[in-house]
């Protein structure tokens, strides 16, 4: 696929590429149309079945001979799965260090009154209500 960038094209999603011996391979290894659909009793068993996805996922990419880190902003994305993580570290008796950029001058002016400039407040947020992040 195309981009708005020359001789510069988008992986389609699901796709991988290997690039060997001077040739391009594309792999598909996912297919959404081949997905099972749930069909749960109750809403809560859904959002249970997510969270248990969520959990795995996160999960499986805690595995390190070194020390785990992230990136965290004042977001939902960054904070979910830093909340996720700090918990499943907890049971190994390990914090999660994070890193939140902050800028050097104030944003007030440059942002406007529903966005923010400075995430650090939200950042410490997330990282007291999960009691098991160091923020760097």
């Amino acid at each position: 696929k195309s981009t708005g960038y020359k001789h510069i094209n988008r992986l389609p999603s699901a796709y991988t590429l290997l690039i060997r011996n001077n040739r391009i391979e594309l792999q598909r290894y996912w297919k959404m149309e081949e997905v099972n659909m749930l069909n749960y009793v109750s809403p809560d068993d859904y959002i249970q079945g997510f969270l248990e996805h969520y959990t795995r996922a996160v999960r499986s990419r805690l595995r390190s001979i070194g020390t785990v880190g992230s990136t965290l902003s004042g977001g939902l994305d960054s904070g979910s799965v830093s909340a996720l993580a700090a918990l499943e570290l907890k049971k190994q008796n390990q914090k999660l260090k994070t890193y939140t950029s902050i800028p050097l001058y104030k944003t007030d002016k440059l942002v406007g009154l529903k966005r923010f400039g400075d995430e650090t407040a939200f950042a410490n947020e997330t990282a007291q209500f999960s009691g098991n992040i160091e923020m760097n």
